[in-house]
């Protein structure tokens, strides 16, 4: 039986774990802009003008080489507060849709520092925020995919994904999970009860993989090590006890302040940064590839929105990566992909119903699967990673707020390609 199911065919799809993975604020060309075929050598739809290049993202790259991807693949969302919530397959609400152009434009005060904004409402410290649990009016009717996987029986573990309230203290020093949280609206039960709750959150003052000149340094990878191999895994029995779903955040790949990581230094660049993130997520793959989850695990990797990066095809083109024996190896797809297909997928190989109109019209990741596994692992791809932040990021990152994502995005955005030699403006533009 294919690892694709038609819905209600419970149970025999021959994956019974997925890994989500989700990370912040790139485009396709950022990040894999430069693979412009694949090793059976066929064309990719990729601009290298755009791309950090291979050094930046080793991982990124062979994993896309090695396993499958796509160069037609699209986020729904445009921004972190949006995008955090097409990522738990919840489409956007009237209130969300109103909310986020006008807080991100400036014309909307929600931070609790501000007695205008919550004076009139006693206990209420601000509305929905980037990464936050969402409002109670910004629900959706029959929740999100976390209350779907509850409602049908399967089980599931969220490592930093909306795990916050609307309006917390992301600064340094406040580790395990980087916040200081307000009293605030309530957060659902279900991700409550269901989150590690020592995993941290968006901070950029902490590390997403491990450092080599700190290796006592707390990191989301070692975090998520940790609770697997304690609670989902039994290596001398051979025994995979993953849930069904995981959600997993990685969020380093948006950039942060140069001496973020290290207030005495050395100062970390923007490459620097997302070598971080491709860090955590190589080893992520190559920890499960060796475990005895591999054999029925697929691991999706994408991006909350795709605003750090230009992109030549389109501003909503991303990064998604499918990983696992059973998808194809060195296979690009073509095929027109969205958020709303891999959670159509999830819902084929758990045997789940559609949750909403999103998931049930969507394509699915069909093209990317085999009957045929390769059960061979996946080992991490070195690093060599960049020692200090040139002149132009240090200067252009000086003024910008880091403390919470997308505060300052369209200036990141430009300091990301002056300081990278990206080419920031359209031909012909001045």
């Amino acid at each position: 039986m294919g690892p694709i199911l038609s819905h209600g065919r419970l149970g025999s799809s021959p994956i019974k774990h997925v890994i989500f993975i989700n990370k912040e604020n790139a485009t396709h060309d950022l990040l894999l802009g430069d693979i412009t075929q694949t090793r059976k050598g066929v064309p990719v739809n990729g601009d290298p003008n755009y791309s950090l290049g291979f050094a930046a993202s080793p991982n990124h790259h062979e994993l896309a080489l090695t396993f499958a991807f796509s160069d037609n693949f699209y986020l729904e969302p445009s921004v972190s507060s949006d995008g955090h919530r097409w990522l738990t397959n919840t489409y956007t609400t009237e209130f969300e849709q109103t909310h986020w152009p006008a807080s991100y434009g400036g014309k909307r005060n929600d931070a609790g520092d501000d007695p205008e904004v919550f004076g009139p409402y006693p206990g209420r410290l601000g509305f929905t925020d980037a990464n936050a649990s969402p409002d109670p009016q910004d629900y959706n009717q029959h929740g999100g995919i976390y209350l779907h996987l509850l409602r049908n029986g399967k089980t599931f573990v969220n490592f930093g994904n909306g795990y916050e309230f609307a309006e917390v203290d992301e600064s340094n020093a406040t580790e395990p999970t980087g916040i200081r949280q307000h009293v605030n609206v309530p957060m659902e039960s279900v991700v409550r009860d269901n989150s590690d709750q020592v995993f941290p959150e968006f901070n950029t003052h902490i590390p997403d993989g491990p450092l080599s000149e700190d290796p006592t340094r707390f990191n989301r990878f070692g975090r998520f090590k940790q609770v697997f191999e304690a609670n989902y895994v039994d290596w001398q029995a051979g025994l995979c006890k993953l849930p069904n779903y995981v959600d997993l955040y990685y969020p380093n790949d948006h950039g942060g302040g140069p001496t973020d990581i290290h207030p005495e230094g050395p100062e970390w660049s923007f490459v620097r940064f997302v070598q971080d993130n491709d860090e955590a997520l190589g080893l992520t793959v190559d920890l499960i590839s060796h475990s005895p989850c591999w054999k029925d695990t697929v691991i999706f990797a994408v991006e909350d929105d795709p605003q750090n990066g230009f992109d030549h095809v389109d501003g909503t083109r991303s990064l998604f990566l499918a990983v696992s024996p059973w998808v194809k190896h060195e296979y690009v797809s073509k095929k027109h992909l969205s958020l709303a297909s891999i959670f159509k997928t999830v819902d084929e190989i758990l045997g789940l119903p559609p949750l909403n109109q999103y998931d049930a019209a969507a394509s699915d990741l069909r093209d990317l699967f085999t009957n045929n596994p390769d059960f061979t692992p996946y080992n991490f791809a070195p690093i060599g990673f960049a020692t200090s932040a040139n002149a132009v990021w240090k200067q252009m990152t000086q003024s910008l707020d880091f403390s919470r994502p997308d505060a300052n995005e369209v200036q990141l955005r430009r300091a990301i390609a002056l300081s990278e030699g990206i080419p920031h403006r359209k031909p012909g533009k001045n």
